[in-house]
């Protein structure tokens, strides 16, 4: 469960101590105990950080990236990843002209390093995906409504700070996953400038009023980086801990540079919703994608089984797209745009 980075009813709100965030549990899942997951720290670099989207997306990074890995050593051209909702994606993969051609150890050697890409790149996309169902009314617990933490301004840079963390795990070759994870959490977390929990508390009242007011949002982070695979964090001004700084630009890895190779167009993605909630998605598209549901990966796989689903690149931007303006009419026109004054209703 999540940590909204502003205390409020129903917010889990919990700072923790960003130099001991214990040892990260993925693939054990006894003999560990100290995990420490739901809480919010704050970063000189990367702004507010909420530990359990860093820690899912480490870990959906994982998990794809071995689903991906195993896929493409098969030469399959299609495959499903559940995401983190109960959704999937699903990837059609086109191997250029000269894929065959590799030298069996190189080829390997390039799937490797292109699944870890694509395993950043896909939880990345859950990551949107998930805030997006949220605002669409999906309950996680099935009983409490979430849409009021849809897109709060420290979801997307803890996603991308969970890309940056599993990007250096995934390719640590002297520790099995979760040592790898722990290590490079510790480093990437210590490159972004933590603050001491009572400074982060400093930084939570300096934008109250700005930001947040009576437990809830004011703003919220929209700009996902769907055009150019690159985000820029919320930095509080004005706290003493951090000094003045200019917020720099985070960007997902690239798929132009696969060990030397251009796979810029290497695979697509498209989106079945696979929930309740996605009949909100007919007042985007006049319609609800994904009404046909329950059909085994298998049988996408075998006989090309195509419900209706939502195309990442030309879809995905209409959705965000209707979020903004559902959530403009009630916050505002400046609701995405940390240095103006609130204008919510």
């Amino acid at each position: 469960m999540g940590s909204i980075p502003y205390p409020g009813a129903f917010n889990l709100f919990e700072l923790c101590d960003p130099l001991d965030l214990g040892e990260h549990q993925y693939e054990v899942f006894t003999g560990r105990g100290d995990e420490v997951e739901h809480c919010v720290i704050y970063t000189c670099k990367a702004g507010f950080l909420d530990i359990a989207h860093v820690r899912e997306t480490m870990d959906w990074a994982r998990y794809a990236q071995y689903r991906v890995e195993r896929e493409l050593r098969a030469g399959h051209t299609r495959f499903v990843v559940q995401t983190s909702v109960p959704s999937w994606l699903y990837v059609t993969v086109a191997y250029p002209g000269y894929w065959k051609d590799l030298d069996r150890q190189e080829r390997a050697r390039i799937t490797h390093e292109l699944s870890i890409v694509m395993g950043e790149r896909l939880a990345y996309l859950m990551g949107i995906w998930h805030e997006a169902v949220t605002w669409m009314g999906y309950k996680s617990t099935a009983v409490v409504p979430e849409d009021r933490s849809a897109f709060t301004y420290e979801d997307i840079m803890s996603n991308m700070v969970g890309v940056m963390v599993a990007g250096t795990a995934l390719r640590d070759t002297k520790h099995g996953y979760d040592d790898a994870a722990t290590i490079a959490l510790r480093q990437v977390i210590d490159e972004l400038g933590p603050v001491s929990m009572s400074q982060a508390y400093d930084a939570i009242a300096l934008v109250e009023g700005k930001w947040w007011k009576d437990g809830d949002s004011l703003k919220r982070y929209l700009d996902v980086g769907l055009d150019d695979d690159t985000i820029e964090p919320w930095l509080v001004p004005g706290l003493n801990a951090c000094g003045a700084r200019t917020p720099a630009s985070y960007s997902l890895p690239s798929m132009a540079d696969i060990s030397g190779l251009d796979l810029s167009n290497f695979y697509t993605v498209s989106i079945e919703p696979r929930i309740d909630e996605a009949s909100w998605l007919k007042g985007v598209f006049g319609h609800t994608p994904g009404q046909i549901r329950y059909v085994s990966p298998s049988s996408i796989r075998v006989f090309g089984y195509t419900p209706g689903r939502l195309d990442v690149k030309t879809d995905l931007p209409r959705v965000m797209a209707k979020i903004r303006e559902e959530m403009a009419a009630t916050m505002g026109p400046e609701l995405d745009n940390p240095a103006a004054a609130p204008t919510a209703e």
